[in-house]
């Protein structure tokens, strides 16, 4: 299992770590944001691209994409092979 991470180095990171420990994911994490940056209105994109990569090439699956934004929405993508 694997989670494509929001982290992006800001005061979310937290919020994500807490809610994925609290329900007891201990999958594999990779935050795409520390490498390619943070991408207003294309970051849950990129997380998504990265996802879809992952289980697609078989390094995972179901990889999990979670989206915290500074408005305090919150949503997620659970992606998985067909």
């Amino acid at each position: 299992d694997l989670v494509v991470s929001g982290a992006n180095r800001s005061f979310i990171d937290r919020s994500e770590s807490i809610a994925l420990r609290e329900n007891s994911m201990n999958a594999r994490r990779i935050a795409p944001k520390h490498s390619l940056g943070e991408a207003v209105g294309a970051s849950a994109l990129w997380q998504g691209i990265v996802a879809a990569q992952a289980v697609g090439s078989c390094q995972a699956t179901p990889a999990l994409s979670p989206v915290l934004g500074f408005n305090h929405q919150a949503s997620a993508a659970l992606i998985m092979a067909a």
